[in-house]
Formats: C-alpha cells, structure tokens, sequence
C-alpha cells in the first residue's frame, strides 16, 4: 500500500485506510471471480488543485475547452497513471468514481465513514468530515483490488464514531443546514428541480463548509480551499478555471 500511496501522493493525491471487501460487502463491487478484496478510496485535498492548475496551463485548449468537467477527467487520467506505475502487473482492479451512475453508482459518504476515513453522520449533514482536512477534501474514486499479491495490505475497517467538529460548530452548522433545507423547498415547491435549487445557493453551502472547518481549529483552516477553488468546486465554471491558470502562471513566473 505505501507504493500504491507513493505513485497518488505524487499525483497530488491522497489513499484512505485499505479494507476489506468482506466488510462492506453491499456497498462495493467485487472482482470478477473473486470472493474477497482490498479495496481503499482516493481523495484530494487543496493541494490537487495545483497540480491541476499546471496541467491546464500547459495544455489549455486540450483539457480546459474540450472536457465539461476537466477537473474530474484529470483525477481519473492520474489515478489510472498512479494504479499502473505501483500494481504488479496484470493485477485485476476496478475503479469507481464520484460522478458514476446507475449501477456503477457508489455512496462514498457512506463509504468514507464505514472504512474510518471520515466522520458522517447521515441524520442531517451531507459532509464527511476528515480527522485532519475537516470538510476541505473531496472524493476522487474507489480502488478495488485482486488481494492475492497484496498479503499484509488489509486493515479492518473502523469507522469513526466520534465527530472531529465541536458541539458549538454542529449546532451551528446544523442551523445553517435547516435553513438551507427550507429555502430549497420553498423553490420546489415552486417548481425548481432539487439541484438547482441547491446550486444557486451554493455559498450557503460553503458557509456550512466553513463553519464546520472553523470549529476544529486553525490548524484544520490551514487546507481550506482557495477562493477560485471553492467556486469552481460548487458551479463548475471554467471562467474559475482560467482566473486560476492566470494567477498560476504569474505565481510561477516570479519565482522563475
């Protein structure tokens, strides 16, 4: 596992803690013929978002125009580069991603918290919150592995019961949340699909975000996402994106 951690690690990302497929077995596929396997979850904090950013920069046209989504194109392109250059080779493994649906739909939030990645409680937040990073990481994909030349990778599963926020912080976010909630259904009543209705409120959802982050301290405020980065994270707009390149190249240029 440190190999496979090593190869994501200089992708700009990050492993969850190896579990067995044995554990959570309704949650994730399993590998063709194959009872049990290893499987963890890739995620990303503020610093994937550099390694993007120098990615687009030097390929603009081919990855910022053409792709609606770059970013999570991106994940996939370096998960895929990272799996081959640490598994032995012919290694059966299956990915899934955040964006996947119908049958190959996971629930990482669930996930997160039943493999002891993140805190979730699923009652009324829809953040995971990760020990170290609080809300300030994101799910990139779910590895799973054939474990046979693995020995020693698997971990039990633990999940995290005790939430990494304040009781101060979830009584305020929770209030946050509700209000959120009722301002959404007033635009579904009226007709707004859910998303949108979410989506144009999406700085509600960062001020839950960082009330969350606030209330575990300065040292979990030190991976909050930058400005640019928390936009495109909730509207996806490629005029973040190319704002990002801009302050990207210049940043660079004067170190140079």
């Amino acid at each position: 596992m440190d190999r496979i951690g090593r190869a994501l690690t200089r992708e700009g990302l990050d492993a969850g803690p190896p579990f067995s497929t044995d554990q959570l077995q309704d949650q994730i596929p399993h590998i063709p013929g194959r009872p049990t396997s290893t499987a963890f979850l890739v995620y990303s904090t503020w610093r994937f978002w550099d390694y993007f950013l120098a990615h687009l920069a030097s390929n603009p046209e081919d990855s910022l125009e053409r792709e609606p989504n770059p970013l999570d194109v991106w994940a996939e392109v370096v998960i895929r580069r990272a799996l081959q250059a640490s598994l032995p080779p012919g290694l059966a493994y299956e990915i899934r991603y955040p964006h996947d649906t119908g049958a190959r739909f996971v629930n990482f939030q669930r996930l997160a918290s039943d493999s002891g990645l993140a805190y979730f409680d699923p009652t009324w937040q829809f953040l995971c919150v990760h020990p170290v990073y609080g809300p300030w990481f994101a799910f990139r994909a779910l590895v799973v592995l054939d474990p046979d030349d693995l020995d020693g990778m698997t971990a039990a599963a633990l999940a995290i019961e005790n939430n990494p926020c304040s009781s101060e912080g979830v009584e305020e976010a929770r209030d946050l949340d509700q209000k959120l909630k009722e301002d959404v259904a007033v635009d579904a009543a009226a007709g707004v699909p859910l998303a949108d209705a979410y989506r144009v409120r999406w700085q509600s959802l960062v001020d839950i975000r960082d009330c969350v982050g606030r209330s575990m301290g300065d040292e979990c405020q030190k991976h909050r996402y930058c400005d640019l980065q928390i936009r495109y994270h909730y509207t996806q707009d490629k005029d973040c994106l190319r704002r990002a390149i801009a302050d990207h190249v210049i940043s660079y240029s004067s170190l140079s």
